[in-house]
């Protein structure tokens, strides 16, 4: 049974390769900061110093307990799970998390009893896809969310370092086509990789019919899906999260086929500090802490 302890402060910091952010737990209030919403940058990736200097800002210099995600300053601590630990405790109270671990967490409804899928692009360490049912089952695959960034390179949408920015674009055009089922047939059975690379042949041809093409890999990519969740009880509620989670069109289908999905407005790394700090009050045995007003919890900015 969780403890009621609201003395203490615990800070989680969402350190991905975007979408940086910082939450907090103290003083029985909950702060979140976003270094995209206060810098302007589209899914920005934060310097270290930005996070110290929100916490600063808040009054927190050293927290009780820090667990923060993803590469960090801490040299060379690898993604975890790293020989499948979900973390790796780096001081006496600063923890390293697992990436997926956070992302399941984020959801303030989430706990250990749920069933719950977790579908990234890279995720954590070689892992992309996480699910949760009576134990912990990690997969490395290459998935939809990797298939749609290299169509937003192929087609010029956004610069290779810009990976974030892709997968949002290439949803938004997808409507515009129509499910070749000649070529969804051909498609359909190869691993997603495979689908990746005819495209990226396509596109280098110019070929007239892309947008047709986008539908119908948007198709293949959802039969990926679909066998995600086979593994999951569908009579059963489930928590889903991720960067995928933030599929609309997808979701609505799956609903269609009869899962019920729970999905907070934070399923992406945004999210993550979020996680990190409901996960340290679960490791603690410390009752959850209240998010009022969620997801919009940001922080107002003076910048000047």
């Amino acid at each position: 049974m969780s403890i009621i302890d609201s003395t203490k402060t615990i800070v989680g910091l969402g350190k991905g390769l975007h979408d940086s952010s910082v939450c907090a737990s103290f003083n029985g209030e909950i702060k979140y900061a976003k270094y995209e919403r206060q810098f302007y940058v589209k899914h920005g990736q934060a310097p270290e110093a930005w996070y110290w200097e929100v916490l600063k800002k808040w009054g927190i210099n050293y927290p009780d307990f820090l667990v923060y995600t993803d590469q960090g300053d801490i040299g060379l601590t690898p993604r975890l799970p790293a020989n499948d630990e979900p973390y790796i405790k780096i001081n006496n109270n600063y923890y390293l998390l697992d990436h997926h671990l956070a992302h399941l967490w984020s959801n303030i409804e989430f706990d250990e009893s749920k069933q719950a899928v977790c579908i990234d692009g890279r995720g954590s360490g070689n892992n992309s896809i996480l699910i949760k049912t009576d134990k912990l089952y990690r997969f490395k695959a290459y998935t939809p969310a990797i298939v749609f960034i290299r169509l937003g390179q192929y087609m010029g949408l956004i610069k290779p370092e810009e990976f974030g920015n892709a997968a949002g674009k290439v949803m938004g055009l997808i409507s515009y086509g129509k499910c070749d089922e000649a070529l969804y047939q051909k498609l359909k059975n190869l691993p997603l990789e495979h689908v990746s690379n005819f495209c990226y042949i396509a596109f280098k041809e110019n070929n007239k019919e892309w947008q047709n093409i986008l539908a119908t890999v948007d198709k293949v990519c959802f039969d990926f899906v679909k066998t995600v969740f086979l593994k999951t009880d569908i009579k059963k509620e489930i928590f889903y999260s991720g960067g995928v989670a933030l599929n609309v069109q997808w979701n609505t289908l799956l609903h269609k086929i009869g899962y019920c999905l729970n999905i907070n407005p934070a399923p992406y790394d945004g999210g993550l500090s979020i996680g990190a700090v409901r996960w340290a009050h679960h490791f603690l045995g410390i009752k959850q802490p209240s998010f009022k007003n969620f997801p919009y919890i940001q922080e107002p900015y003076d910048n000047n």
